[in-house]
């Protein structure tokens, strides 16, 4: 079952519903209702962007120890994956989950602070 399957490849961060079925001529991406914003670009948008800026640092100080160790290493600092593994001796894939699910709750944080102050 396609909501299954996604469910597993997101380790249920990200709700499965706002994925395309098997059914789709591509299955698994972002439903085109469902893709997130992109983030404003506008002086209004550099001034959320500072706000949207603490909301993810706040969150990252959430995430269980190895995940923010990565998510940090990696999208704060700028280290590559390579890098990252060789640094926590840890394999590819390991690093590659434990991004994505960092990011995952970083990015649901950040999207219900977005919808919070819109409305």
């Amino acid at each position: 079952d396609a909501d299954a399957a996604i469910a597993a490849y997101t380790d249920g961060t990200v709700d499965p519903a706002r994925f395309r079925g098997t059914d789709d001529p591509y299955p698994g991406h972002w439903k085109p209702d469902e893709v997130p914003e992109a983030f404003p670009d506008t002086p209004e948008g550099s001034v959320l962007g500072g706000e949207l800026v603490e909301v993810a640092r706040r969150e990252i100080d959430k995430l269980p120890n190895r995940q923010r160790t990565v998510v940090a290493l990696r999208d704060m600092l700028g280290f590559d994956s390579k890098e990252v593994c060789e640094l926590l001796d840890i394999s590819v894939a390991n690093q590659r989950v434990l991004l994505h699910r960092g990011r995952a709750v970083v990015r649901q944080a950040l999207e219900n602070y977005l919808t919070e102050a819109a409305s």
